[in-house]
């Protein structure tokens, strides 16, 4: 909204287009962190296991689940959208990441859950925690490789693009 509002502001010399750019690496950077903090939480869980209540944190699960689905249903609906237009709206993206992130750790985490509670594989819900950090991680330096370079690179101004030519 920022950017369209702001789009023919003379204060932005080069335009508003970096700005979902900057919304697309701090997701990217939000994303990397809850990353890193799932996969220590998960591993001193692996190492001085807590109790879990199954019956709680499955439900808990499900319900993300169904709220993430419904909410990558709509972004994804937008983020394909926008790629119809020819342009990339970084921060479109990385808030479809961060739905199918969130949707991940709840699939991991009920199928973890249900094999603590059936099999007593409690040791499988930081296993689950490590794996989702790690794609987590994935898609955070996805978004970081793609938004990183555009964020560095200056415009050209139209004046010094004429003298070029």
């Amino acid at each position: 909204k920022y950017a369209r509002k702001h789009e023919n502001n003379p204060q932005f010399t080069f335009g508003t287009g970096k700005v979902s750019v900057l919304g697309g690496f701090a997701s990217a950077t939000a994303l990397f962190v809850v990353a890193l903090v799932m996969s220590v939480e998960s591993i001193q869980r692996l190492f001085d296991p807590q109790a879990i209540h199954f019956n709680e944190a499955i439900g808990v699960a499900i319900l993300g689940l169904l709220v993430n689905i419904a909410c990558a249903y709509i972004l994804q609906g937008h983020h394909g959208h926008a790629h119809e237009h020819h342009h990339h709206d970084h921060n479109l993206k990385a808030a479809y990441f961060h739905v199918l992130a969130d949707a991940l750790t709840s699939l991991l985490a009920i199928v973890a859950l249900f094999s603590g509670k059936l099999f007593g594989w409690n040791w499988l819900d930081p296993i689950m925690g490590i794996i989702g950090a790690l794609v987590i991680t994935r898609w955070s330096f996805i978004l970081l490789k793609e938004t990183s370079p555009i964020l560095l690179s200056q415009p050209a101004s139209p004046k010094l693009c004429t003298l070029v030519q």
